[in-house]
């Protein structure tokens, strides 16, 4: 079984204002401010610096998810990040499931919201979400 991963409107609007902030990042660093020595470093280092910062968050993106025997796939650009289904005890769409949760590591929105979340409705959870209002939670034996 194969699923899409199509970005809700929160993904949408972090990847839009994240670019935005790197776009402008680019420009102001290309900008002969004062043609000291440092408009040097400003001008190659800061446009690569944020090549790596958009090449690591695209690295981390999800694609889309499949099932095949008792593993979840979770699709990303390289590989696949995979999760054993034989512990798994239920699963249920829950569009308010991310609702009140506070992010502990991860990405927030900006081409998905992945990472460690913790809320008093799932408690400590894992998270790899393009739609919150799409979100389906799956409780297995161990978490």
């Amino acid at each position: 079984m194969q699923f899409g991963a199509p970005w809700g409107r929160s993904v949408k609007l972090a990847t839009a204002l994240a670019v935005f902030v790197l776009l402008a990042v680019l420009v102001i660093s290309r900008m002969d401010l004062s043609g000291g020595p440092e408009s040097l470093w400003m001008r190659w280092m800061v446009p690569g610096f944020l090549l790596v910062i958009f090449g690591g968050v695209a690295l981390f993106n999800v694609r889309g998810f499949s099932i095949q025997g008792r593993e979840l796939l979770i699709q990303r650009l390289l590989w696949q990040t995979r999760f054993p289904l034989d512990d798994l005890r239920a699963a249920y769409a829950d569009p308010l499931a991310m609702k009140g949760s506070m992010r502990l590591a991860g990405n927030g929105g900006f081409l998905a919201i992945t990472g460690w979340f913790r809320s008093r409705k799932l408690g400590w959870y894992r998270a790899f979400v393009t739609d919150p209002d799409r979100s389906v939670v799956m409780e297995f034996k161990e978490r």
